[in-house]
């Protein structure tokens, strides 16, 4: 009876909870861990078993990606932001494209190493650099005349101006998986 009254009062000041929460979460810590054939630790607890990630190592590698990804970028889009520049003039406007090109090769860089991970699939790392292709070429067209056949061969040429940078980006960045100095993700322990 003097344990009941214990038990009684610990689940009413909420002491109860702390320990059956703490149990919890020991018992969490402590389930079992399993390595995978590519190396990474997975949690073994139910269905939808996830890598027990680096984080931090993660997003350095994150980050070499990404710069990996605008250098080769850039130098993929000299050909048509020079163009640009002799049509336009190396104004402003020019340099915003320039500066915001960085900025897009730096984003795809890291995408591309999240969406393509370790699978050999062409068609999965030719469709990343084809969506990132088509949607800067949609988001550059305008049609105040509404759509013709003017329009769809400068979205042609937009495309292929749009789609060699990011091609470029790729091959760099696959480059650098083969060589290792960039790991896909998940990143593997060697």
């Amino acid at each position: 009876m003097k344990y009941l009254v214990l038990a009684v009062a610990l689940l009413t000041f909420g002491l109860g909870k702390s320990f059956v929460r703490t149990h919890r979460t020991s018992v969490r810590a402590n389930r079992r861990k399993e390595v995978s054939s590519i190396g990474v630790l997975w949690d073994s607890d139910g269905k939808w078993s996830v890598p027990v990630l680096d984080e931090g190592l993660e997003r350095i590698e994150s980050v070499k990606a990404g710069a990996a990804g605008s250098i080769a970028g850039v130098v993929g889009s000299i050909v048509p932001v020079v163009a640009l520049g002799f049509r336009y003039g190396f104004n402003n406007d020019w340099l915003f494209h320039l500066e915001t090109g960085v900025i897009l090769y730096s984003l795809f860089g890291i995408v591309y190493r999240y969406a393509v991970r370790r699978d050999t699939n062409p068609s999965l790392k030719q469709g990343v650099v084809g969506a990132f292709a088509i949607t800067q070429t949609l988001s550059s067209l305008s049609a105040p005349d509404g759509i013709n056949m003017g329009l769809v061969i400068i979205g042609g040429v937009y495309l292929l101006a749009n789609a060699f940078p990011y091609a470029s980006a790729a091959y760099a960045i696959e480059s650098c998986f083969a060589q290792g100095l960039i790991s896909p993700f998940p990143r593997r322990e060697f």
